[in-house]
């Protein structure tokens, strides 16, 4: 929560990753999700899936 206050009060558009869990928790703090991917984990020795979300919040106002 300090870094968007800090973003806010400088004007500054947030950048994060986000995985499937973290996404809601984010979205409820203004992020919106940009770009996601997913991709196969079996080539790579996993099992099933997994999804990679980038996400960005917009500086809000600051009443000074």
């Amino acid at each position: 929560d300090w870094g968007m206050r800090k973003a806010d009060e400088e004007g500054l558009m947030t950048y994060l990753d986000s995985t499937m869990t973290g996404r809601p928790i984010y979205e409820r703090r203004g992020f919106e999700v940009v770009k996601a991917l997913e991709w196969d984990r079996v080539p790579w020795g996993g099992e099933g899936k997994d999804w990679h979300g980038c996400m960005v919040r917009r500086a809000k106002s600051v009443e000074q």
